[in-house]
């Protein structure tokens, strides 16, 4: 276990950091009276997704391979830390939607309803606690994958630079 507990060490704190967004997106009102900015500014979160993904791969390489990684153990370590995300990631949906934002899935379905004009059934679909928790792992899966490509490459040591 101890070979992950770095890449678990990192999920813990990108769950912290996700809860923590939320309560301020809420606190802000997005979760509410300013709901129509909402996806403008969670994309944000990106920002300090990536940080988080950085700072376990560059943790990985100074802290278990002695300074001395390659593009792909960087990428495992990335692709090992997005896996942990996704599987802790129906909690961190549970605690939002539950504890943070009860009334977040019923705003969005009314503002989507009322901007779209789509029919009710598509927004029960859409933001159910379902769609929401198969968005959310889609997405930590397709940005997980890119960002630690993108992060290994910086990551890598010098000899194995080509």
């Amino acid at each position: 276990m101890k070979r992950f507990s770095i890449e678990f060490k990192w999920a813990a704190i990108f769950m912290a950091i996700s809860l923590m967004w939320s309560y301020l997106e809420r606190s802000a009102g997005l979760h509410g009276s300013h709901i129509e900015n909402h996806a403008l500014y969670s994309n944000l979160f990106g920002i300090f997704a990536f940080i988080v993904y950085a700072m376990c791969i560059f943790d990985k390489k100074r802290n278990y391979y002695d300074n001395r990684m390659d593009w792909t153990r960087g990428f495992l370590s990335g692709l090992t830390l997005t896996v942990m995300i996704a599987l802790l990631s129906p909690l961190i949906q549970y605690i939002i939607v539950e504890h943070i934002s009860p009334d977040f899935l019923a705003n969005m379905k009314t503002y989507y309803v009322s901007r779209n004009g789509s029919g009710k059934a598509l927004a029960d679909a859409m933001f159910s606690f379902r769609g929401l928790l198969l968005q959310a792992v889609f997405n930590i899966m397709s940005m997980g994958v890119v960002a630690s490509a993108i992060i290994a490459w910086f990551a890598r040591s010098k000899e194995f630079k080509s």
